[in-house]
């Protein structure tokens, strides 16, 4: 665990308290408490496999450098054999493919509480995204794929709240010409 920690630069405290019970997203209050934690549900995968991805990509390296050094024979077996660094890349492999399938089920979920929000009537809009946005149905999708790549470079934060307000600034930023005024 202690390594997790180290490499993500995260401390992961297991001992939080979570929410137990199912929202009820006719209730503003509980559809701001989702939309929320599904902000933090995606980034936290999201910033996983992109973790695995680093590790895979600097274990490569390493592995395509130290390998040409004939000196040196990590991962190999008396017979001459690579089994041990293909099997490490196999691995980190599998877990990328793994973190990527949990980070897109975020990312659906994250997407279908946004869409969830923005049938809400704008004053509903305006207290859980800070303002309310004119998306029709048929331009939805087009708007969320410009958010989540929007959101690509945006920083990692280690608290929900962070993260929120994080990604509530990109969001602003990416769909800036579909505000609507405040009434």
């Amino acid at each position: 665990m202690e390594l997790l920690e180290h490499y993500l630069g995260i401390e992961l405290d297991m001992n939080e308290d979570h929410v137990t019970e199912s929202f009820d997203l006719t209730k503003t209050d509980d559809l701001k408490q989702a939309f929320q934690l599904s902000i933090g549900a995606y980034l936290d995968y999201y910033n996983y496999m992109c973790a695995v991805s680093r590790m895979n990509e600097q274990f490569c390296e390493s592995v395509e450098f130290y390998d040409t050094v004939p000196a040196v024979k990590i991962g190999l077996t008396p017979d001459g054999q690579d089994t041990l660094s293909e099997a490490c890349s196999s691995y980190l492999t599998y877990a990328f493919d793994e973190f990527s399938e949990i980070a897109d089920s975020a990312e659906d979920y994250l997407s279908t509480i946004i869409k969830i929000i923005l049938i809400t009537p704008h004053a509903v809009q305006h207290e859980i995204l800070g303002n309310a946005y004119n998306i029709g149905s048929e331009e939805i999708d087009e708007c969320l794929d410009i958010l989540f790549t929007a959101f690509e470079d945006a920083p990692y934060h280690n608290t929900i709240e962070d993260n929120v307000s994080a990604f509530l600034d990109v969001l602003k930023e990416a769909w800036s010409e579909l505000v609507l005024p405040k009434q």
